[in-house]
């Protein structure tokens, strides 16, 4: 592919490596591995697991011949993409040579820009050059000498995708992208002809359709068209439409995008799932300015600046258009994480209430640095879901009176034993979207609105369901007739509210369920003309429920097994044990922790209380309870053994290695550097009601106004 910029042209070539795997010369692979210097054992042994291997043929079931062979990587050996990897690595070299040489010379975007000579990930390789005659030559000399040869590849005609992205974008992005919706459409019609309930549905498209198009979010600001064009045909899928035929759709899909504990269904609205992927690049170039796309970006768009200020430019291209589009959402939810206050300059510029207020913001320590995080996690770091929640937060969201009192319910619902159809039967009930008469001839499907059971009323989701003559004669027969009689006069929604704060979580399942069945001899009196007796069909749905009951009980029972208890026996240690725990006060904006020192025979040695002003989440002040007593213990030099705290989060993230911008963890690193000077200290978890004595130092420090420390006994309360 050539590309002429004025009086300089650019010249890139792509290497189909597929087969090069099968065809690596075992004699070049050898000099390659002695060239990285692994010991000549090592490598003594990696050839003989290449070259002891045997071929045979299978005939007609019968296993004939065999034959040895003399190059290539065998499939499915663990070691052999590694193997692969050093030859590519011997490219790369030589490319950076020659590059380092001037005999080949590699594009640079801008003057300052690092220059690319080539790029390679997995099996596809570009390799770039100026189209002048030395570039060409040197690049003939390197692929055509030793990888043509060596690992005998094809030439073929330079592709028109990289990565499965397309490499050259025309001026209309609709066409560059049409593949993606090409793509999500074939996979649709292959699932059209099969049976699936809506629940299944649902997975299919969170799952599959979804994924389709992330990788190119992650890249390109993707046209409004194509999103809209997969949106609208994962949404005909969802409702049943197929081929000729067209089902109603009876809420939009903004609707559905919701989260499933606002009403919807949790669906993606991919224009915003595209803005936060790219808010995700954004945020790796702000990270990581080192890597080479942050230095090639920066040296193009903003190389006094940083991404947050950057601006398009001169003639920028549409990915970096891309992730600016990004960049705004990040921006968006950026917040300072500040490391340091100064007490004092804060009461002589603000007032006594200002102060708290600004003493409530957490801050990593009294040595820690202002940096940015992202406000939306707890761990300060940057998360694509709630990028996407930020985004989707931001556009106006279509309002229902019939979600008005439920939303508070609506986790109660999804987090309930019930197979998932019966749970997304009831989501469709709420959401108005059940083929009722009524709302059926609103739409002009059928000619009366007539109860087709009765043919005594308008036939709404409450007569259908509840006021229906054979309706009345089924809830009859059921165990929940009281709170039928106590709630049919009310209104659909505001029936399923009082159900659902007078039943318990299984009768809530079992009613549920026995709706759904009473939709389902609705529908097969109408449709087949079938009658069911009123108490059959209570007793079906009471039989169904428990044996999705029993179906679940394995996963139940597995997912419930005792592991093994983290806690501590107290008198274990023969040593001198540190309790520690925090207490909060919220009216006053308070928080204190308490420290309690025992004996091997649970005699008191030592304890104190410290109050502290501001309010922090209940963990951060657990975190500072345990840095304050291993400060406070080295500096009298305590000798104990063990630290016990009842915040198993703690004892869990002290043992992980993985560190987030949160204030929290902030704290623990803080405490495991302390721990480094203390080797033998350890710190365990121990339950609540062990913890007692703590606990209490920690509520009577909410009510001093300095530290106090006792010797040898609690203090009185």
């Amino acid at each position: 592919m050539l590309s002429i910029i004025g009086k300089r042209g650019w010249a890139a070539l792509k290497l189909d490596m597929a087969k090069a795997f099968d065809r690596v010369e075992w004699h070049f692979l050898e000099s390659l591995i002695f060239h990285f210097n692994f010991p000549v054992n090592f490598v003594n042994l990696i050839m003989k697991c290449l070259t002891t291997t045997k071929l045979s043929f299978l005939l007609n079931g019968d296993v004939r011949g065999s034959l040895k062979p003399s190059r290539g990587l065998r499939q499915g050996v663990p070691l052999s993409p590694y193997l692969f990897i050093l030859c590519a690595e011997g490219l790369s070299s030589l490319l950076r040579v020659r590059q380092e040489a001037h005999i080949l010379n590699g594009i640079a975007i801008s003057r300052h820009a690092p220059a690319i000579s080539h790029l390679f990930f997995a099996d596809d390789s570009l390799l770039f050059c100026t189209a002048d005659m030395n570039s060409c030559l040197a690049l003939q000399d390197d692929i055509r000498a030793l990888f043509f040869q060596t690992f005998n590849l094809e030439d073929r005609p330079f592709g028109c995708k990289y990565l499965g992205l397309p490499q050259c974008l025309t001026r209309s992005k609709y066409h560059s992208f049409t593949y993606l919706c090409d793509k999500v459409a074939s996979v649709l019609r292959g699932w059209s002809s099969k049976c699936f309930s809506r629940a299944g549905k649902e997975v299919l498209l969170k799952a599959a359709i979804q994924a389709i198009p992330a990788y190119a979010m992650a890249c390109f600001r993707l046209p409004v068209k194509i999103c809209k064009g997969i949106e609208a045909a994962m949404a005909r899928f969802w409702w049943g439409s197929s081929g000729e035929t067209r089902k109603i759709h009876w809420r939009s899909w903004k609707f559905l995008c919701q989260s499933k504990f606002r009403g919807g269904l949790g669906f993606r609205s991919l224009v915003h799932f595209n803005q936060a992927m790219l808010a995700k690049q954004a945020c790796h170039i702000m990270q990581n300015p080192t890597s080479l796309l942050g230095r090639i970006l920066k040296a193009r768009y903003f190389p006094h600046s940083s991404i947050l200020e950057a601006v398009l430019g001169h003639s920028p291209s549409f990915s970096w258009r891309s992730i600016l589009w990004g960049r705004d959402l990040m921006a968006s939810g950026l917040i300072w994480k500040v490391g340091t206050w100064d007490v004092g300059k804060l009461q002589s510029c603000f007032d006594e209430s200002m102060i708290y207020d600004i003493l409530e913001v957490p801050i990593s320590g009294s040595y820690g640095h202002d940096k940015l995080i992202w406000e939306k996690e707890s761990s300060g770091c940057f998360i694509v879901k709630s990028a996407y929640h930020l985004a989707f937060s931001n556009q106006d969201l279509p309002s229902s009176s019939s979600f008005s009192d439920f939303k508070k319910f609506w986790t109660r619902i999804w987090s309930l034993i019930a197979p998932p159809k019966v749970k997304l039967f009831v989501w469709r009930l709420l959401s108005n979207a059940i083929p009722v008469a009524h709302s059926l001839f609103k739409k002009c499907v059928i000619n009366s609105p007539l109860c087709p059971v009765c043919k005594m009323e308008n036939e709404t989701i409450k007569h259908a369901l509840l006021d229906c003559s054979r309706s009345r004669k089924v809830w009859r027969y059921s165990r929940f007739a009281a709170y039928y009689d106590a709630f049919k006069h009310l209104g659909i929604d505001e029936f399923f509210l009082g159900l659902l704060q007078s039943l318990d979580k299984n009768d809530i399942g079992i009613m549920f369920c026995f709706i759904w069945a009473l939709w389902n001899q609705r529908n097969n009196f109408v449709l087949n003309q079938h009658t069911i007796p009123p108490k059959e069909v209570y007793d079906w749905s009471l039989n169904f429920f428990f044996k999705f009951l029993d179906a679940q009980q394995h996963h139940v029972t597995g997912s419930n097994s005792a592991s093994p208890s983290t806690s501590v026996q107290i008198s274990s240690s023969r040593g001198l044990k540190i309790f520690t725990d925090a207490a909060i006060d919220s009216v006053n904006r308070r928080h204190s922790i308490g420290v309690v020192v025992l004996d091997a025979d649970t005699a008191v040695k030592a304890d104190f209380s410290t109050p502290f002003s501001g309010l922090v989440p209940p963990a951060v002040a657990e975190a500072k309870a345990i840095f304050q007593a291993i400060q406070w213990a080295q500096l009298i030099r305590l000798p104990v053994d063990v630290l016990l705290v009842d915040c198993k989060s703690i004892v869990d993230r002290l043992t992980s290695c993985n560190w987030n911008n949160s204030v929290f963890d902030d704290i623990l690193i803080n405490v495991k550097n302390l721990l480094s000077f203390s080797p033998r200290l350890a710190i365990s978890f121990v339950p609540r009601n062990s913890n007692v004595l703590a606990h209490k130092l920690a509520k009577l420090g909410l009510g001093l106004d300095n530290e106090l420390v006792w010797n040898g006994s609690l203090p009185s309360t």
